[in-house]
């Protein structure tokens, strides 16, 4: 995800909007489909649900063009990378099964966060379609007033995200 380039407002806290796929990005242009997907082919048996959790690392200094003057101590404290899922949407291939967001607003932060969930019915392709921009549909960069960047460099963190199966046991209960 690429958030672009932006003078932080220190005097509030500032969202700024994911850069829309097809944008021109330094020499060349970003390609990005804004959809996150789960394949749960495990056997009807086995299903008991998942988690598609979400962290971050912080947003380090990066430096400049070629990584000259990168800093791994300048931190941009408390920036969070925030997907709003007020009207997105998730498709999945077995109409029956049950898959929700984690949240309306899903802050990203370095412990887990839950994205999405799927009890034991939902199984098979399961995809989230985020939007771009500021609003109920997007992807954004949080950066708290707060912060003190240094100037003309490049901020990065990353994404990790785990699928968390369930693997409790079902129990057979007989009166």
């Amino acid at each position: 995800m690429h958030f672009g380039t932006h003078e932080i407002d220190r005097s509030k806290s500032n969202d700024y909007p994911v850069v829309a796929s097809s944008t021109q990005v330094g020499k060349g242009s970003l390609t990005t489909t804004n959809v996150v997907s789960v394949q749960d082919d495990r056997s009807k048996a086995k299903l008991d649900g998942w988690d598609l959790q979400v962290l971050q690392t912080d947003f380090t200094n990066m430096g400049a063009a070629g990584g000259v003057g990168a800093d791994p101590t300048d931190i941009l404290t408390g920036t969070q990378v925030v997907f709003k899922t007020g009207s997105s949407a998730i498709t999945q291939t077995n109409s029956a099964g049950v898959a929700n967001f984690g949240a309306a607003e899903i802050a990203v932060n370095t412990a887990p966060a839950t994205f999405m969930s799927g009890d034991a019915t939902a199984y098979g392709s399961i995809k989230a379609t985020l939007g771009t921009g500021i609003g109920e549909d997007a992807i954004n960069l949080r950066v708290p007033g707060a912060v003190n960047p240094t100037e003309a460099v490049h901020y990065q963190s990353e994404l990790t995200w785990s699928l968390v199966a369930e693997t409790g046991q079902s129990s057979r209960h007989t009166d």
